[in-house]
């Protein structure tokens, strides 16, 4: 289950299945009752296919989230925004054939998402004021295992088992 820290809140996401599926759920600081966020709707399959969230970020006053939906062993990402407070989603872009994302983060001075692509050895970034999706900041011979990515002014950094890897960010204004 992802799960990510804002100011105010704890947020998670649901399971693959049952009653918790597609769902996105927050937990104040301090509190002790979960609240449900946004229910991601089967989009087409009458129930029948599989989706959970699987990476989620706060993005000023909403939050963005990476949905898997999986129907005949084919699994499809689409990333999509909901107000903090709960509400409608809006769905921003699929992101196809790139792997189990891993750990998400905002960065907020360049106002993009960052995520890794599990078993596809790669980075992938949205634009939040442009839209601008980019899968392939980092490519390596092995594939990645990484749950968790960090950052500071200049660089992605994460664990795989051989080392600490880092990933300069693309300049500010490239994107």
């Amino acid at each position: 289950f992802p799960i990510a820290i804002g100011k105010d809140y704890v947020y998670c996401g649901g399971g693959a299945d049952g009653s918790t599926m597609g769902s996105l759920y927050r937990l104040e600081k301090g509190g002790k009752f979960i609240e449900k966020v946004t229910t991601v709707p089967d989009p087409d399959s009458g129930g029948i296919c599989d989706q959970e969230v699987r990476a989620i970020a706060e993005v000023g006053d909403s939050l963005s989230f990476l949905q898997r939906y999986s129907c005949a062993y084919e699994n499809v990402y689409r990333l999509a925004t909901v107000p903090r407070t709960g509400g409608s989603f809006r769905f921003l872009v699929v992101v196809e054939g790139r792997g189990e994302p891993g750990g998400m983060l905002y960065d907020q001075a360049r106002k993009t998402l960052y995520w890794i692509t599990i078993s596809e050895s790669g980075i992938a970034s949205y634009a939040v004021d442009s839209g601008a999706l980019e899968v392939s900041l980092w490519s390596d011979d092995h594939p990645m295992f990484a749950r968790v990515l960090r950052t500071d002014d200049e660089y992605l950094y994460w664990v795989e088992f051989n080392g600490i890897y880092r990933q300069k960010k693309p300049a500010m204004g490239d994107r």
